[in-house]
């Protein structure tokens, strides 16, 4: 079937300051507010850092190059001293939990921290499933599904997310499903998400421009793949700090002009590569 359109009384803010923002003890930052290490300090650090450059960044991205705030340090500083798990470097499930951790500061909302809004970070519960950043298993977060400890499923449709997917989501292994519909999320879409072992991609309804990347061809299991209405768009989004994100314009800025959504061919011959496809929504 294919379709196709034409177009927790947690303050996240207050983690943010608090917690994340800040230089950690064992990371340091220079001048350019990129983190350093000093190996006479922990070489603790050093090996995580490693750890994670080596398994889980994508693009040729080392922590020496990021910025203090940038999403992938900020989920390293969380992993190294605010997470009570304290996992070991060679502990089955360290690099989902640090994608995890990732997704979690890549993506802004003001839903993130209260409680009574519905939030799905700190340390509380919702329906019964404690939320992110938790200092507990990750397949206990919100609306992570996992399959014998590896996480097979994330589901945060409406929650007013605003960012970019990061392209370390494709190193969650296992994952089949992915619904993040009706947020306010933008960019392009990670030419990564190819490397999954997608059943189902729900992505609709959302601000993201740009091509659609050929290596969602490589997706052979994906069944189901909604991408539709990705401009025109009039809902807004509000950040965990304030302020406003409108997606009709790119990247929720009015000064970048209007969002113009995806672009590209999808209808075209390698669309037989989806050999499980059962609905496609452009």
């Amino acid at each position: 079937h294919i379709t196709h359109n034409c177009f927790a009384n947690y303050n996240y803010s207050d983690f943010a300051t608090n917690t994340a923002t800040r230089p950690s003890q064992n990371i340091t930052t220079n001048e350019t507010g990129s983190p350093i290490v000093n190996p006479t300090e922990d070489s603790r650090v050093s090996l995580f850092m490693r750890k994670f450059e080596d398994e889980v960044l994508q693009r040729d991205a080392k922590f020496n190059d990021l910025g203090s705030e940038d999403p992938r340090y900020l989920a390293l500083d969380w992993i190294l001293n605010n997470d009570q798990m304290n996992l070991g470097l060679d502990s089955m499930n360290l690099n989902q939990r640090y994608v995890l951790a990732l997704i979690a500061f890549s993506l802004d909302s003001k839903a993130w921290g209260a409680i009574e809004e519905g939030s799905v970070i700190g340390n509380k519960e919702v329906d019964g499933k404690s939320t992110w950043l938790s200092s507990i298993d990750e397949c206990s977060w919100y609306n992570v599904s996992c399959t014998g400890g590896l996480v097979t499923g994330i589901q945060l449709d409406e929650y007013s997310l605003i960012g970019e997917i990061p392209a370390e989501i494709s190193r969650l292994d296992h994952v089949d499903s992915i619904s993040l519909r009706k947020n306010c999320l933008y960019g392009t879409l990670p030419p990564e998400l190819g490397e999954l072992p997608l059943k189902y991609l729900g992505l609709a309804e959302n601000a993201f421009s740009g091509f659609i990347p050929e290596t969602l061809f490589n997706l052979t299991s994906v069944e189901y793949v909604f991408l539709s209405f990705q401009n025109g768009n009039r809902w807004n989004c509000t950040r965990s700090r304030g302020g406003i994100v409108d997606i009709y314009y790119s990247h929720g800025d009015q000064a970048q002009g209007a969002n113009l959504g995806l672009q590209g061919k999808i209808l075209g011959d390698k669309i037989s590569n989806l050999s499980s496809l059962r609905t496609i929504s452009i």
